[in-house]
């Protein structure tokens, strides 16, 4: 069965949801490679050695969140081969902006591996012989990125003449794990192919939304506003029960033309926009005031009907998960509310700045504030551009 690994160098951790959109229009069947992290991640390690880790899971996950699978079963009846589907694929992540590599293979591991190493767009491997030959010719030391605890071994591998992925499965497996633990045996399995599970695809669920009926259809700010805030409160209510935090509000606006003579002529009815808080949350105040902002210089050609808000969710970092004020009632529910925690690394004037940029964003529009993205590039000007993300 076939597989494909897509891998993405540099992608900023609010891109990831705009990625995985992509992605689904060529595959419904997509897992990041991050569950090769639990993988490798092995109980009989050591108290002390399980302390480091876990200090750099946060810098591994990001690593290893950089790749993605995606099952390409079934999609050359749509693109007439599955060479065809990957070359529309990388050119789909070219448009998006994204330094994309692809590679369609067998395995997992083994596309995953030539997909950081390969410097071309796309890797078409052959057959599995093909695979385990590219495979085999990959340098130990790209892995150290993604695993930075195996870096004192891979580096003694080294001076004894073991280079390549090749070379680490040419020995004998016990023997490797005796002398140099579980994390480097593990390695070698997910190279070999012994541990190769099934795909595990992500499991997608509709965004947190609400929408309210209006009767009769409202011109009055202050009614239209009314029925956002409650719309609100069960969007709040919908993420706060999946433990996570708005990062974007999309209001859609629902105009009603026939009532207004004048604007029959109008080929939308739909009003659209979206408001971005500085941080991901659910303080429902914070939002009713970018709300505001944005609404308050609106000019409506009709009454509304009906108002809908979808909120864009994100998992919040485990330092800002806390309980709620009223904690005994949130550990009766089983459950723990998402909510910003200040920390003594936090900076309370970015805080401020990061808050009145919203309020410019959400008063003038999302592309009212922009800043410059670093990228590889030869010629200076080409080394940033300017994102509105």
């Amino acid at each position: 069965m076939k597989i494909a690994c897509v891998n993405i160098p540099e992608l900023p951790a609010h891109s990831v949801a705009a990625l995985k959109a992509t992605l689904r229009e060529f595959s419904p069947r997509i897992a990041p490679a991050t569950e090769f992290a639990g993988i490798l991640d092995n109980d009989n390690r050591s108290r002390d050695h399980r302390h480091r880790h876990n200090n750099n899971h946060n810098h591994n996950d990001k690593q290893w969140s950089r790749s993605f699978w995606l099952d390409p079963c079934g999609m050359e009846a749509l693109f007439g081969s599955l060479c065809g589907w990957a070359k529309k694929l990388v050119a789909a992540l070219v448009s998006g902006g994204h330094r994309a590599t692809v590679v369609l293979g067998f395995q997992r591991y083994a596309t995953f591996m030539l997909a950081r190493g390969n410097h071309e767009p796309l890797l078409l491997t052959g057959s599995r012989q093909h695979e385990r030959e590219l495979l085999a010719k990959v340098p130990l030391s790209h892995t150290q990125a993604e695993l930075p605890e195996l870096s004192n071994v891979i580096d003694e591998l080294g001076l004894l003449g073991l280079h390549t992925v090749g070379d680490l499965l040419d020995l004998p497996a016990a023997e490797l794990r005796l002398r140099y633990g579980d994390e480097l045996f593990n390695l070698r399995q997910l190279a070999a192919g012994d541990t190769e599970l099934p795909l595990q695809p992500e499991k997608t669920r509709s965004p947190p939304w609400h929408e309210m009926q209006l009767e009769p259809p409202a011109s009055l700010l202050a009614a239209i506003i009314a029925a956002l805030e409650q719309c609100l409160q069960r969007v709040i209510g919908i993420t706060t029960a999946r433990a996570e935090l708005i990062s974007v509000l999309a209001i859609t606006l629902s105009l009603d033309i026939k009532k207004n003579r004048h604007h029959q002529h109008q080929k939308t009815s739909i009003y659209h926009t979206e408001i971005t808080p500085s941080l991901p949350t659910v303080d429902a105040a914070q939002l009713m005031e970018l709300l505001h902002l944005r609404l308050d210089h609106v000019s409506l050609v009709a009454p509304v009907h009906t108002v809908r808000l979808r909120a864009h969710t994100e998992r919040p970092r485990p330092r800002q998960l806390v309980l709620d004020g009223n904690a005994a009632d949130s550990c009766t529910a089983n459950r723990v509310v998402p909510k910003r925690e200040r920390s003594r690394h936090d900076n309370p004037f970015s805080d401020v700045a990061n808050t009145a940029l919203a309020a410019i964003k959400a008063r003038f529009g999302n592309d009212a504030v922009s800043f410059p993205v670093l990228r590889a590039a030869i010629l200076p000007e080409a080394q940033f551009y300017w994102s509105d993300d």
